[in-house]
């Protein structure tokens, strides 16, 4: 799930619209809710959550060499 940020530094909606985001609809990973929880400060763990599901389908179907994930609640706790 690649971070593509648009000019006011929120989620790009083309970002949204790609073969692995269709990919994880289809694993039944819930990457809609991720842009909401996103925008939330009391949801960004539960956006976390969606990032490790679509990471874990990711590593289980592609099997990658390299992955980097970036947390938003593990960053804000960093940045606090």
């Amino acid at each position: 799930m690649a971070e593509i940020l648009d000019v006011k530094d929120r989620p790009s909606p083309q970002a949204f619209d790609s073969p692995f985001f269709r990919e994880l609809r289809q694993a039944n990973v819930p990457v809609d809710l991720y842009e909401r929880y996103n925008d939330d400060p009391q949801l960004q763990t539960v956006s976390d959550v969606v990032l490790a599901e679509a990471a874990a389908s990711g590593i289980q179907r592609h099997q990658p060499q390299f992955i980097a994930i970036h947390f938003l609640a593990t960053d804000k706790a960093q940045h606090e």
